[in-house]
């Protein structure tokens, strides 16, 4: 249910203006063009095609021409299905991507919130894309996993194959970094949660060969969910390599793709949803993606202890064997540096709910998906206590005075 984007009339980051001569840059990942006339240089913004981020360069912008009309209209013009689903009453769209849309609808059954993800109409005469689709919802079936997004239900109506899955309510780890980058404690919650996501997946010979921002999401209490496995591929549990992928095609979002994945997504495996995931970690730390020569996120964000970078550095090691071989290996470098380093309030991992963040970061992480402030709680308790003295203090006053008067 992630990884869609929400909907949108203009390009995400930049203001419409009638007033400026519209200038246009194609997106590096899906090659759409996208308005840049109020963005500035350098500025990040937002495929509304593929959900890609990337950077407005005035010179690219230049060289590219106006795109032709058809080119121009809004991608998300999604309306709701001419078919009814059996037992599900839909009440509106919360995403559309390449493949389909997701709806918001209610399993009367148990008058609950849940999502389903229709393939779009025109893909639904395309064998490639159906396989991808059905694959998708076999990967969901066969991982089930506290921080892994549940399916319920699939079925086709109309021609158009779909699958209910669970409603996250929350916010996806995009708008978390949108807020700013992530304290420590945050980071390693949201990470060791995600690292047990990939154990699941890769025990189970799933590489999900789109870990990106988007398609994590982090409900009220900071429990993660990994989202949209659409690319997934299934794996030789021993050789941990795509046997699925017949197309020498890169497949995935750009800016998160493991170098060998941009050149072909056939020969990758786990160690590229290391890569992915290193890449998230980077930008939830500086805000930043790490492009070509990066600088370390210590020297970006001076709250990251050096030892961060060492980790992160080697998920994005360009060499497949010089990253984390496992995303359980990752999870324990995590946690060793954080250890170390003795960081104040740093999460301890509960083994006996592994897919539970600590209870001690739950509130951190909803103050942030609620986009409010700490509380002062040292300040509330110390008022608490003198409130306290000051009631025990007048009891034992009237106490005395009232034996002095007896007397």
């Amino acid at each position: 249910m992630s990884g869609m984007q929400h909907l949108s009339s203009t390009t995400p980051g930049c203001a419409p203006s009638p007033e400026r001569d519209a200038r246009y840059q194609r997106c590096p990942n899906c090659n759409r063009p996208n308005d840049v006339s109020t963005c500035a240089e350098g500025q990040k913004i937002t495929c509304r095609e593929c959900g890609v981020r990337f950077s407005v360069d005035s010179a690219t912008a230049a060289r590219t021409p106006t795109p032709p009309p058809d080119l121009l209209r809004s991608p998300h013009t999604a309306k709701l299905p001419a078919f009814r689903i059996s037992g599900y009453r839909i009440k509106g769209v919360i995403g559309q991507g390449g493949m389909g849309v997701i709806y918001l609808a209610e399993q009367e059954s148990l008058s609950r919130d849940v999502a389903i993800k229709v393939l779009a109409e025109k893909w639904a005469g395309q064998e490639v894309i159906l396989q991808r689709f059905h694959r998708e919802a076999a990967a969901l079936a066969n991982l089930r996993h506290p921080n892994i997004i549940t399916i319920i239900d699939k079925g086709e109506s109309m021609g158009q194959p779909w699958f209910v899955m669970e409603y996250i309510k929350g916010k996806s780890l995009r708008d978390l970094i949108d807020r700013g980058p992530l304290n420590l404690t945050d980071w390693e919650s949201i990470i060791i949660q995600i690292c047990r996501s990939l154990e699941h997946a890769h025990a189970h010979a799933v590489v999900h060969r789109d870990i990106k921002p988007e398609n994590i999401l982090i409900d009220h209490m900071g429990n993660v969910k990994l989202a949209d496995f659409g690319l997934a591929a299934l794996v030789d549990p021993q050789r941990a390599t795509d046997n699925m992928t017949r197309s020498q095609v890169a497949m995935g979002t750009f800016n998160y793709m493991a170098p060998e994945q941009r050149r072909n997504a056939k020969t990758v495996d786990r160690r590229a949803d290391v890569y992915s995931l290193g890449v998230v970690m980077y930008e939830m730390l500086t805000g930043f993606l790490p492009e070509r020569e990066y600088r370390p996120p210590s020297t970006v964000n001076p709250q990251v202890p050096p030892a961060i970078d060492d980790v992160i550095a080697r998920c994005l090691a360009t060499d497949p064997d010089g990253r984390f071989e496992t995303a359980q290996k990752l999870k324990e470098a995590v946690r060793a540096a954080c250890s170390r380093l003795k960081i104040s309030g740093v999460p301890r991992s509960n083994p006996e709910a592994p897919g539970t963040p600590p209870a001690e970061a739950r509130p951190e992480i909803r103050r942030r998906l609620n986009g409010r402030r700490s509380r002062p709680i040292m300040a509330e308790r110390r008022v608490q206590a003198a409130v306290l003295a000051t009631a025990v203090l007048m009891t034992f006053s009237t106490i005395v005075l009232l034996l002095v008067r007896a007397v």
